[in-house]
């Protein structure tokens, strides 16, 4: 049976137990319109508390059209795709929901992009120019950001799915915001921002917005890949628009796309061949131009909408980089990787390069999965007849030791909604609380901690860690901070291999070693053999010969050494290697 059935039924058989809990109770509820609010959870339609047939049976309603959806359907939409219909009903019933409806937060900010922080801080449902924008998830967090020294900031964010209509083409997409509020209210952004975009596929665009003020932003592009003709029936685009407002940095992340039509896979498909052929004519750098940071109209207005209430701060003279790209070799090779470089002939920031993986269309030899265990198609590499190399075969467990630093203000602390406490007292001692590890810690600069781990997932073996500084601020106590130092020993997946070889017939084999009974193996390739030598037919193993031979001459000199000295270099005591005289042996006189 196939997934679309699969689902079907599914949802079939939730609407049939609704419909029969109704019918066998006969009671019908009395709530006749929904209201979704703040911190509700998702499936508690009615809102008692409890996600059960009632709550199911609303959504049902809805569904069909016997009750009006609420304007904020989150307690009624399981599964977060900005709709409700049946399946969501099903999965209440089965009581396959999680989450809660977004809370509203008050925020400690009252600068230049207030309406936008407060936007992405307590986000909606919201419609703008004809398209319905659906909130999928909301939330934020507290970290810091190492600049000379460490700068504490809030992040919000908040993400959209909607569906839209483009000329005659149906097509759908998310929308994803984010502001970072630095705690330093003189903190200049542009800073965060020029390490944001540093290695990445960026231009500069400029919009003007309503009251004549030219904004510069950065659009990026994460994914500007050249792979010959690999045309699909779905196009999809994702891009990032970044800019800073004083103490603020601004990011919009955008994905979008729909399916196209046959003429449109066609025009493209002829572009993109004669792209290929000439590539392996002559394979030469391309310009990456407009087209890889264009933006569907419903995100454009978007972001036009967002400078408006968080103007872009920019540089007017912001450098904007212009891209060139070389995919090497143009063919996929048979070790299945292709390396791209991209030269900035603009800003002259540092060549980006990245390694392509590939799959090989022509192979002499074996294909063997890049990865063990991969079971997806296309991940292959090519060895050539005759190559020996470690194949894995599984794996196994052993210890491994891992390190690493990490900063913990008392900020980040209270930020943490109770899984960590941290405090430090004004003469530097220290007492660290972390939920599930049992007891609290107390500590010095320059103590090592061992961390009882009983209890905790077996493969865990041991942690401990060294308080490398305990810094107590008099003036501002949640910026006191521990750097630690953190060991920790765990059982680790390591690969099981063994020596292999790529065989004529395109298969992979086991190279071979001697039977327990030492028995000659029969060979023709010196590549079949564990000791790679095979001569006259059979396995050899030379270095066991040396050792052989070796042990014969050394035998031969030491029973030489042993006659020529009359006896003083004793026999065993040279094939031990100690070829001091004999303690005893005496030299004999002289003569008359």
């Amino acid at each position: 049976m196939d997934d679309k059935k699969r689902v079907g039924l599914f949802i079939i058989f939730g609407i049939l137990l609704v419909l029969s809990f109704s019918i066998i109770t006969g009671q019908a509820t009395e709530v006749t319109t929904v209201i979704c609010s703040p911190n509700q959870k998702v499936g508690d339609v009615n809102g008692d508390g409890l996600i059960n047939s009632e709550d199911a049976n609303l959504v049902l309603k809805i569904a069909v059209g016997e009750m009006s959806a609420p304007s904020n359907i989150c307690c009624a939409d399981a599964n977060k795709d900005g709709e409700i219909s049946s399946y969501d009903s099903s999965l209440i019933l089965q009581g396959n929901v999680s989450g809660t409806c977004p809370t509203n937060q008050a925020v400690n900010y009252s600068g230049t992009c207030s309406a936008l922080v407060d936007q992405i801080a307590n986000p909606s449902d919201f419609e703008k120019d004809g398209v319905n924008y659906y909130l999928q998830w909301s939330g934020s967090s507290n970290g810091s950001w190492w600049k000379n020294e460490y700068i504490n900031f809030t992040e919000y964010d908040a993400s959209w799915s909607l569906n839209y209509q483009d000329g005659d083409n149906y097509r759908y997409g998310y929308l994803s915001k984010s502001v970072i509020l630095f705690g330093d209210e003189n903190f200049d952004a542009s800073e965060i921002l020029e390490e944001s975009i540093r290695n990445n596929f960026c231009q500069v665009h400029s919009y003007s917005d309503n009251f004549g003020n030219d904004n510069k932003v950065y659009v990026c592009n994460w994914n500007v890949y050249e792979r010959g003709v690999n045309i699909d029936s779905y196009n999809w685009k994702n891009r990032e628009i970044l800019w800073n407002n004083e103490n603020v940095l601004v990011r919009l992340s955008v994905g979008f796309g729909g399916r196209l039509s046959d003429e449109e896979i066609n025009k493209i498909m002829e572009k993109e061949t004669i792209k290929f052929i000439n590539s392996l004519k002559d394979n030469q750098g391309r310009y990456i131009g407009w087209e890889n940071f264009d933006l569907d109209s419903p995100f454009n207005n978007q972001m036009f909408d967002s400078l408006e209430i968080c103007p872009s701060e920019v540089s007017q003279d912001a450098c904007s980089p212009s891209w060139q790209c070389i995919t090497e070799p143009a063919v996929c090779p048979e070790y299945g990787y292709q390396t791209q470089t991209c030269k900035d002939y603009g800003c002259e920031n540092e060549d980006i390069v990245s390694q392509i993986s590939c799959n090989p269309g022509i192979c002499s030899g074996c294909l063997v999965p890049k990865w063990f265990d991969s079971d997806s198609l296309g991940n292959n590499k090519c060895i050539p007849y005759g190559f020996r190399f470690e194949n894995q075969i599984g794996w196994t467990f052993e210890e491994q030791i891992s390190t690493g630093s990490e900063i913990l203000t008392v900020q980040n602390a209270i930020g943490s909604g109770g899984e960590v406490n941290l405090s430090i007292s004004s003469d530097g001692v220290a007492t660290l609380e972390v939920e599930g590890w049992g007891r609290p810690y107390t500590f010095r600069q320059g103590d090592r901690v061992e961390v009882d781990v009983t209890g905790w997932d077996k493969n865990f073996v041991s942690l401990s860690f060294i308080a490398t500084e305990v810094v107590y601020d008099a003036e501002n106590y949640e910026n006191s901070y521990v750097l630690f130092d953190f060991t920790y020993v765990y059982l680790g997946q390591v690969e099981e291999t063994i020596n292999a070889y790529c065989d004529i017939d395109g298969y992979v084999k086991p190279q071979k070693t001697k039977t327990e009974g030492g028995l000659a193996i029969k060979c023709q390739n010196n590549y079949e053999c564990e000791s790679n030598q095979c001569s006259n037919g059979v396995c050899i193993d030379l270095s066991e010969q040396i050792k052989s031979e070796a042990g014969f001459f050394k035998s031969l000199g030491c029973r030489i050494l042993n006659i020529i000295s009359f006896g003083s270099v004793d026999y065993d005591q040279c094939l031990a290697g100690n070829t001091a005289a004999n303690q005893g042996g005496g030299g004999g006189g002289g003569g008359g």
